[in-house]
């Protein structure tokens, strides 16, 4: 699965690649004041009711005489403590947003400078990957709704106005605000914005030293229309100035000394 995350290049981007780390944020630091909103209910119609009664008998617990009458009569008490327990539940989660549209003019402008930043490709493993649904709040029946993952749903809804994103989100059961740290082979391709600068030093050194040497591309224009075409530009370390890529050299050589030298001749080659 291929997942995107488009960023400004500044020093934020520098830090993430550099210590290969995703950040993941509580939902309440995210930029859509909505995020994790939710509503329960609890209906009262005899189907249900009846039917809640055979799935506590199910579960094998006993059911006292009247406990559903009872659970209806105190149930605005009872779904605050709910939606307390959720909304609880919801703090104690790490979010990390990632799109799977490399492409959109809309998350070029909005999440990387105008096009001025960098997109970045990652090949990973779809579990604890999430679609966002793009709809109402959602909205649980404490009846009829069995209590389970609850908190997913809420964390992968979003209003419609939202659905250019084509959001994926990394959850995770850890806490929020703290960082994760990714694997070099996940990061598959760096791709410059339409407006970004020409040869990046900064940025394709720190991929090199942190073990990454992932395709480049570039976004260009097309002469005719609207949109965007992706550019192969060859790996980071294709794209180094021979310059750069002795000096790059000489600095492995003096942090790890030459165990090889035909591997380290590599970053030396006039072809650099």
């Amino acid at each position: 699965m291929r997942v995107y995350k488009y960023r400004a290049r500044n020093d934020q981007l520098l830090q993430m690649v550099g210590e290969r780390m995703w950040w993941f944020s509580s939902f309440s630091a995210l930029n859509d004041p909505y995020e994790a909103r939710f509503e329960i209910t609890a209906s009262t119609d005899g189907e249900s009711l009846e039917r809640f009664r055979e799935k506590l008998a199910r579960s094998g617990k006993p059911v006292p005489e009247g406990f559903v009458e009872s659970l209806l009569a105190h149930s605005d008490e009872i779904l605050s403590k709910v939606e307390r327990g959720l909304s609880q539940g919801l703090e104690g989660r790490g979010v990390c947003c990632f799109s799977t549209d490399p492409t959109s003019d809309l998350m070029w402008a909005h999440y990387a400078d105008n096009h001025r930043g960098v997109c970045l490709e990652f090949e990973v493993d779809d579990e604890h990957f999430y679609e966002v649904v793009y709809g109402d709040f959602p909205s649980f029946d404490y009846i009829k709704d069995p209590v389970g993952n609850w908190e997913i749903t809420v964390l992968t809804r979003k209003g419609p106005s939202w659905a250019y994103e084509r959001e994926v989100r990394l959850i995770t059961e850890d806490g929020a605000n703290k960082e994760m740290e990714f694997g070099p082979d996940l990061l598959t391709a760096v791709i410059l914005g339409a407006r970004a600068e020409e040869y990046d030093q900064d940025l394709l050194l720190t991929l090199l030293r942190a073990g990454m040497n992932p395709e480049l591309r570039r976004m260009v224009t097309r002469a005719n229309g609207y949109g965007f075409d992706t550019v192969s530009l060859g790996t980071v370390l294709e794209n180094l100035t021979r310059e750069d890529a002795r000096a790059l050299h000489q600095e492995l050589l003096a942090t790890h000394g030459s165990r090889d030298d035909e591997g380290d001749r590599g970053l030396d080659d006039d072809g650099g």
